[in-house]
């Protein structure tokens, strides 16, 4: 047998290669029907488990009301249906009051084609099959999260498959029953082409009566998982042994979590999987190594524990002296790093930066977006590694020709930070570079310097050719870039926010973040990718605006 022949072999029973091929190449591909296979061959099974527990379980708030309404609305509906005339064609669905425009059968009642207006504006368009109640099409929503839900209606209810279309490119696909999720159902998030080249898996599992049941998986900024059995009332991500997946799929921070926070746990690695009934389930290592806790971030507090490294990254990264020069020190890659994995984190306290008592914090040569409202930064105190280096991000030097890039990353013990997403392959002992992205005309002066640099010996522009960049900036941002005053590249030593303790306690209160953006409300989630509009006098450090490089 040859060399290739046994490789192949060993891959085709390897348990954590089969695990990545069902959650990547099938749970994860948008344009598999795995969902529907998975509900056809496992949901009776299913379905007689909950039936024989010993406490089942009586279904969500909405399910019980659905099944009120089903036993006395509908049912007096339908025996008093309208019969529509040209004059008249008000109605309900069961429950809301519309307007009914389209086909009727010989008895007047909403046949074939039609479509429902109602009265805060969501609209329904489709097919009518002889009552209001029971219809199949799209259902657009003028005022919630989502764009339109798409399937099947039964009495007033949605029935069978469904999908609901979110902002940003994202979709719910699953099962209904009575009004509210019954079966298996796999979400994906905002549209993240632009990023990691598909859209994002925020979850799959299975439903039963509105609630979230037994073994899930949830999709978490970075591309980790949070995986085990959920809570059985409440559906969430709660309980003693719930484990949080890196993004290598070798590492686990496994233990308590309470609605998806980690609680306390221990490393281990994953070794295999299991399967049940449709769902994969990963299997583990032994526990080793110390606690983790959630280290709950404040404006005051970078974290309870600052000097405990993350395993994760510490396999990745080291910091020695930069190459750059003046770069004191930098970050390098302990191993090779593949393209578009995310390899190192960047955590800081957490500053509202949207509100008036944030003008007063002094400048900041470590503040970084983390959102539309919230700025991660580095205390002064804390920016050497003998005070913090539970994550060594902030360590990261500039360059215009960079080899990473900035993305979001959820972790059970910072949660939602930024980390660092490798742009092509890094060697080993190669210098991580990023780009600050700046705004040019508030940025200090030797990041001008560097930039003018660039553009001469880069992108070969000419004087001429620069100060026309100059031009189409003021024209872009109603900003003029100043000139350095000349090209010697002069480096101050960094400086992180100072001075907090000195803010009266109003202050403090409106500039604290530790409420972070929640990645699961779509409102939030654009949000995490949508720059500020307010100016400030001294601008972030790192700014997701356009590099105007190539104008």
């Amino acid at each position: 047998m040859v060399a290739n022949e046994i490789e192949n072999r060993f891959v085709d029973i390897d348990p954590i290669y089969e695990l990545k091929e069902w959650l990547f190449g099938r749970i994860g591909d948008e344009d598999d029907v795995v969902v529907d296979q998975i509900q056809e061959e496992f949901a009776s099974e299913w379905e007689k488990i909950e039936a024989n527990a010993s406490h089942p379980y009586e279904g969500s708030d909405l399910w019980k009301e659905n099944q009120h309404h089903l036993s006395n609305g509908t049912k007096t509906m339908k025996e008093k249906e309208a019969r529509f005339t040209s004059e008249s064609k008000i109605t309900t669905d069961g429950i809301r009051k519309c307007r009914y425009g389209g086909t009727v059968d010989s008895n007047g009642l909403p046949f074939g084609e039609g479509q429902i207006l109602f009265d805060n504006k969501d609209s329904f368009v489709g097919r009518f099959n002889h009552s209001i109640l029971d219809r199949e099409g799209k259902m657009l929503r003028a005022e919630e999260s989502c764009l339109y839900t798409e399937g099947t209606w039964k009495n007033g209810l949605m029935e069978g498959e469904m999908t609901i279309h979110t902002h940003g490119g994202g979709f719910v696909e699953g099962y209904f029953h009575n009004g509210v999720p019954h079966g298996f159902q796999r979400e994906f998030g905002i549209n993240e082409k632009l990023l990691l080249g598909k859209k994002s898996l925020v979850f799959f599992g299975r439903f039963y009566r509105g609630i979230r049941r037994g073994f899930c998986w949830k999709g978490l900024f970075g591309g980790g998982f949070l995986v085990g059995n959920v809570d059985e009332e409440t559906g969430e991500f709660s309980g003693p042994d719930l484990a949080y997946i890196y993004p290598d799929f070798k590492r686990v921070l496994r233990g308590s979590f309470k609605d998806g926070v980690l609680v306390s746990g221990r490393m281990c690695e994953l070794n295999g999987c299991d399967v049940n009934k449709g769902i994969h389930m990963p299997t583990f290592s032994h526990f080793y190594g110390q606690e983790y806790t959630f280290d709950n971030p404040t404006i005051k507090m970078i974290g309870l524990n600052p000097l405990i490294r993350d395993p994760y990254e510490e396999d990745n990264v080291f910091v020695k002296e930069s190459l750059l020069p003046q770069g004191g020190e930098g970050l390098f890659a302990k191993k090779d790093i593949q393209e578009r994995s995310v390899f190192c984190l960047y955590n800081g306290i957490r500053i509202k930066t949207s509100t008036s008592a944030s003008s007063k914090l002094p400048h900041s040569d470590y503040r970084i977006r983390l959102n539309a409202d919230i700025d991660l930064d580095i205390p002064h105190d804390f920016i050497t590694l003998d005070k913090y280096c539970a994550t060594v991000g902030h360590k990261i030097n500039h360059s215009f020709t960079p080899n990473s890039e900035w993305t979001l990353f959820e972790h059970p013990r910072f949660g939602i930070i930024r980390g660092i997403r490798a742009q092509r392959k890094i060697n080993q002992s190669e210098e991580i570079l990023i780009n600050y992205h700046m705004n040019l005309c508030d940025s200090p002066e030797w990041y001008r310097v560097l930039w003018i640099q660039h553009q001469r010996k880069k992108n070969n522009s000419s004087d001429a050719a620069i100060a026309r960049i100059m031009d189409r900036y003021y024209e872009n941002t109603g900003k003029k870039i100043p000139l350095p005053e000349n090209e010697e590249l002069i480096v101050p030593d960094p400086v992180g926010v100072q001075n907090i303790d000195e803010l009266d306690d109003e202050d403090l209160k409106e500039i604290e973040g530790s409420e972070e953006a929640e990645a699961k409300s779509v409102t939030d989630v654009k949000k995490l990718f949508h720059v500020k509009s307010n100016s400030k006098k001294d601008e972030d450090r790192f700014e997701e605006i356009h590099d105007f490089n190539n104008i």
